[in-house]
């Protein structure tokens, strides 16, 4: 009975820490043509390392999409994230427009 208990104990600790997600908030800009590489669904960042994989989503019109981080974001103004130019466009994003995201790690 004692070890059940200890094994059903667990299983809910263990659940609880899987369901509990991190996320952030932050300003995030449109980099300039040619920042990046090549066309895709990329950001710089100078939060997390490169080639994690974020979710991010426009607080003003709940539009998600998931970027790879590619790089590191030089003299960040106070941004966040940078984001290429295929991506800013799935969250409805003008060129020159400066928004409020919400982020969460989807995979490293």
């Amino acid at each position: 009975m004692k070890r059940l208990t200890i094994s059903i104990l667990l299983v809910f600790i263990s659940l609880s820490i899987l369901a509990a997600e991190e996320s952030w908030q932050g300003n995030a800009a449109v980099a300039r043509r040619g920042e990046f590489e090549a066309e895709g669904l990329y950001a710089a960042s100078n939060s997390f390392p490169e080639n994690t994989m974020v979710a991010v989503t426009n607080l003003d019109n709940g539009k998600s999409v998931t970027v790879t981080i590619r790089k590191r974001i030089d003299g960040s103004a106070g941004l966040f994230l940078l984001l290429s130019e295929s991506a800013a466009s799935v969250l409805a994003m003008r060129p020159s427009e400066i928004i409020r995201v919400e982020t969460r790690v989807t995979g490293i």
